[in-house]
């Protein structure tokens, strides 16, 4: 057996070693494409095994290991980043599910993957999942705008996850201060560490032009004014917990881009999910809840569901403001819907920011994928050439819409 092959079996035999189960084949199907972002390598497995009866049981497994480059090692957090997604579904995950049982929560977040084990061993990190394919979840198509059905299912998601969070922070303070003592932000911490800010520039400074050329020039001049000091903007948003928002702060999802959440649909009809599961817990954070609004809103939207931002805004707040009343606790004490937007003028504008840098990944055919982990690696993020893609024309009017819309409502 190669490396890898010796890597997924010692995994996989430390899952069945928990699970009581002695005899098993491992099966490896698959593993990720460029261009699905992952910050490792996944690997799919399935383990077909014997029962003590000579029943069959099979585990369809996903398996997320970090690279172990160690020049990216070096320049980048990654194994932070596998530390803290272990942690949110070895201590997190279960403190809330098990906070929700006491309050017999009846609308309850329950939209991560099941975490079959863990392992935090050098070089070896990993983290082993149910398979969502599996349960019938896919990725929704990142070339293609997410509808208005699609965005207003996660924000009252998210309002569901924001919720627990806060509710666990005011009914059981200590153990929310144990559980997120160590959140650092990691997505500030890679940005600084791989030196990304120029290159977050250079995408800002793209949009720029293309706002002009669009004939946007009063958009632009206001968005060089009002959000064009990137570095600032960034640090503040990362690095430097801002305290105005302690209150309000929630622990976020973190990295909700396209390729970070899969959608369950019934039968044929892919206009509208059922379910959603929030996946890649890497960057979670505590910060404004806008942070995670705004990211995964500027990332997927076109501009009929940023027109419906109002109705969007709103169906947050209201899943936010019934979830907390469950346990007693009035949403109007911590976040009013007019708090809210106001957060967005602030806090919406590092979704804005980060939007080229995820849209152009997501718009990108396979061949003109950046590796950003292998540049991060080199320490060349810098030498990037951002050239036209193949959809450049989609991925043009994708930014003026959202430039345009926050600056027509919050500049």
């Amino acid at each position: 057996m190669d490396t890898k092959t010796e890597d997924v079996k010692f995994w996989i035999d430390k899952m069945m070693t928990e699970k009581g189960f002695s005899k098993y084949i491992i099966d490896i199907s698959g593993s990720s494409s460029k261009g699905d972002g992952y910050l490792g390598e996944i690997n799919f497995v399935k383990v077909v095994c014997d029962g003590k009866k000579g029943e069959k049981t099979v585990f369809d497994v996903v398996i997320k290991s970090a690279k172990t480059n160690d020049d990216l090692r070096k320049n980048t957090p990654i194994v932070e980043t596998y530390e803290r997604e272990i942690s949110m579904y070895m201590k997190v995950a279960p403190a809330i599910r098990d906070f929700q049982n006491e309050y017999a929560i009846e609308q309850k977040f329950s939209n991560f993957a099941e975490c079959y084990t863990t392992c935090l061993s050098h070089k070896m990190e990993a983290v082993l999942l149910v398979n969502l394919n599996s349960l019938g979840f896919s990725l929704h198509d990142r070339k293609v705008p997410q509808n208005f059905e699609h965005i207003s299912f996660v924000f009252r998601t998210y309002a569901l996850w924001h919720g627990c969070t806060l509710a666990l922070k005011i009914r059981k303070p200590e153990l929310f201060k144990n559980l997120t003592a160590d959140m650092t932000d990691l997505y500030g911490k890679f940005i600084e560490m791989a030196d990304m800010l120029p290159l977050w520039q250079e995408y800002f400074n793209i949009v720029i032009r293309i706002l002009r050329k669009r004939g946007e020039d009063k958009v632009a001049d206001k968005i060089i004014d009002k959000a064009g000091d990137i570095k600032t903007i960034m640090t503040k948003m990362t690095l430097e917990f801002d305290q105005e928002v302690e209150q309000e702060a929630v622990l976020l999802h973190g990295d909700g881009w396209n390729n970070n959440m899969m959608f369950k649909y019934k039968g044929n009809d892919f206009s509208k999910p059922v379910d959603v599961v929030l996946i890649d817990l890497q960057l979670a954070r505590m910060a404004s809840p806008v942070t995670d609004l705004s990211y995964y809103l500027y990332s997927v939207a076109d501009k009929s569901s940023l027109k419906k931002f109002d109705v969007l805004l709103s169906t947050y707040h209201a899943t936010l403001s019934n979830y907390l009343s469950q346990y007693n606790i009035d949403c109007e004490n911590i976040l009013t819907l007019k708090r809210l937007r106001e957060s967005w003028k602030k806090y919406g504008r590092f979704g804005l920011l980060a939007s080229p840098f995820i849209l152009r990944a997501e718009l990108s055919e396979d061949d003109e994928v950046i590796e950003f982990t292998e540049k991060a690696a080199e320490k060349s993020l810098n030498d990037i050439h951002l050239g036209d893609i193949k959809r450049q024309d989609d991925f043009d009017q994708r930014m003026v819409d959202v430039f345009k819309h926050f600056c027509e409502e919050f500049l």
